[in-house]
Order: structure tokens, then sequence, then C-alpha cells
């Protein structure tokens, strides 16, 4: 429940004044004048929400985005969160508030748009997407939310500690200090004057371009410009999709040579319509992840090789497979201290 407080408690106010706004009389428990009062706050609460971090910052949009996510969508879909910014646009979709700093910024020439939607909008204030995260697992995902931002900051101490381990420190240090020192950190390493110029993957592909003396600052203080903070949740999104899609097109194809090897007949006549109904989902123009016939063929024979390679069970790297050959030839195979047959 740490930092979580805040987000129940809006909630249950809000489901509150939506209930006595729905009454109609007396007999109910309230007034008219208590049922005004509450329509009133209802709709001043829902409005000013809209008009200062857009349509994305209402709590019913981000309950229909959730269960869209749930039970709409797949993983290999765009998320709803896409699709409504796509249909409506920016500055409906982002608010007010961060619509006029991109107004300021077209009147000073200069980009100064910055992420104050997400900040401040009354959705996904329980849980939330990690926009920075691309390859979080379910599993790490529900330990993460178990586990809160205690979890998070030692996961951060962690990671910080082995950043400097592997000579990293301006990463790693960044990783280790609390939120609001981190911020100032990451302004310094965003800035040419003392770090890299520009914001950077770990390996150090750029992900933005130059930021200006206006996003830096607002970095000081917590606030990321906004063209960084859109570039990584649509990068969060693409990626999840090709993942998705590939993960799901390497799973036909194994299934498909398993029923094969198998002489599972049956299973191969179902890998065959769950690759058709693959090949019509992906197939159309611009997706070359359709499953041919020629991209099954060679899927068999890398299957048939890796196979023809394996050694006990396991696939050993040909740079160090005589190197652990030896190794699993030493160990006592017979129950004897005399030494076991060979794994040859």
């Amino acid at each position: 429940m740490m930092f979580k407080t805040y987000g129940f408690t809006m909630y249950y106010h809000q489901i509150k004044m939506a209930l006595a706004a729905l009454q109609q009389a007396k007999e109910n428990g309230l007034d008219e004048y208590s049922i005004k009062q509450a329509r009133r706050q209802l709709a001043a609460s829902l409005g000013t929400t809209a008009v200062m971090s857009g349509v994305q910052g209402l709590t019913i949009v981000g309950l229909f985005e959730g269960l869209a996510n749930l039970l709409l969508l797949d993983d290999e879909d765009e998320d709803a969160e896409t699709y409504i910014r796509k249909f409506l646009g920016e500055p409906l979709y982002s608010g007010g508030l961060q619509y006029l700093t991109a107004f300021a910024g077209d009147i000073f020439g200069a980009e100064t748009e910055l992420d104050i939607a997400s900040r401040i909008g009354l959705s996904h204030l329980i849980l939330g997407n990690n926009k920075y995260d691309f390859n979080e697992s379910a599993k790490e995902e529900f330990v993460n939310i178990l586990g809160g931002p205690a979890l998070s900051y030692g996961s951060s101490i962690a990671r910080g500690a082995t950043d400097i381990l592997n000579g990293e420190v301006q990463r790693g240090v960044e990783s280790i200090l609390p939120s609001a020192f981190r911020n100032v950190l990451k302004s310094m390493r965003y800035s040419d004057t003392f770090g890299e110029g520009t914001a950077r993957t770990r390996r150090g592909d750029p992900i933005v371009d130059d930021l200006n003396a206006v996003q830096l600052t607002a970095q000081f203080f917590g606030f990321t410009p906004s063209e960084y903070a859109r570039t990584q949740e649509i990068n969060q999104d693409i990626k999840r999709i090709d993942r998705s899609i590939n993960e799901r097109r390497t799973r036909l194809m194994k299934q498909y040579y398993v029923a094969m090897r198998m002489g599972d007949s049956s299973g191969v006549q179902e890998a065959m319509k769950e690759i058709q109904k693959f090949n019509k989902r992906h197939g159309s123009k611009g997706r070359n992840v359709a499953i041919s016939f020629d991209s099954i063929k060679r899927s068999m024979k890398m299957h048939m090789k890796t196979t023809a390679k394996m050694h006990n069970g396991v696939t050993l790297s040909p740079n160090i497979k005589q190197y652990a050959q030896e190794l699993a030839n030493e160990y006592d195979r017979s129950g004897l201290f005399l030494g076991g047959p060979p794994l040859n």
C-alpha cells in the first residue's frame, strides 16, 4: 500500500460522489441539497481532470482501457491507450496543461512539451505499466506489484551496484540514489556539458534528439520531456507486439515439428489449422511473418540439426562443446570412485 493510499482515497471519493449524485429522493439517505452538491462536485472533479490531464486522466477511461486490454485485445494488438490516443490526438488525450507547454514551445521556437498528464491524471493510480521495461514477464510484474516501491528501490540498488562493478559508474550511482537526486543526475547526463548530450539506451543508442535547456530544467525537477516519454511508450507497445507475434510464430512451427517427429497426424492437422489462422491474421501487406511452406522446411531442418547436436538432452555451445563434454566425463557415473563410462 506504500504510495497507493492516494489512489484508493481518490477512487473512494469518486465512487461516493457518484453514488450520491445518482440518488433521486430523500428517503435514500440524502436531502436534495446534498444530492445537488454531490452532482456539482462530481462534474467539477471530472471536468477539471479532463481539462488539465486530458481524456487519459479520467478514472472511467483508465478502467475501460484496463478491461479492454484484458478482455478484448491480446498482446498481438495495439493496446487500448494507443487506439484512443490515435483517434483523439494528443491535445484531447493529454490535456490542457501539457498542450500549453507544447504551445509555449511553438511561440519560442523550441520543443518544450512536458509529460504532465500522466503525473496528474486520476487513472492507473493503483496499477500501471512500466514504460521503461520492455521485457517484464507476467511473473515479474506480479512480484513487483506485491513488493511495491520497497522492492522496486531495492532492485534499483542491486542494479546500480552491478553497473558500478561493470564500470558504468554514472548509471550505477544514478540507480542507487532516491528519485529526487536521480532526476538531477539524469538531467546532467542528458546535457551536452556534463553527460551524453541526449537520452540514450544503455548500449549508447539515442532515444530522442538533443534536449534543450527547458527540457533539461524540467527533468531536473522530475518532469520528463513528453517526446522522451512518448517514444518510450511507443517503443514498449511495438516491442510487445513484435515479441508476441514472433513467439507465437516460433511456437507454432515447433508444435508442427514435434507432431511430425512423434508421428501424430492429428497434432499435425491441428498445428496446420493454427498456422493458417496465424497467416490469415498476419499475412497482410507490410507483415513478413506469415509461415510459408519454405519457412516450415527451414524450421524442420534447423530442429533436426539441433537434435543431432544435442548432448544428453541439452544443447551445448559449439565453442565449448568439447570442453563441456570433457567436464561431464569426469563425473563418476558408475557409483564407484573409479570413474564411469565416457559420455560419447
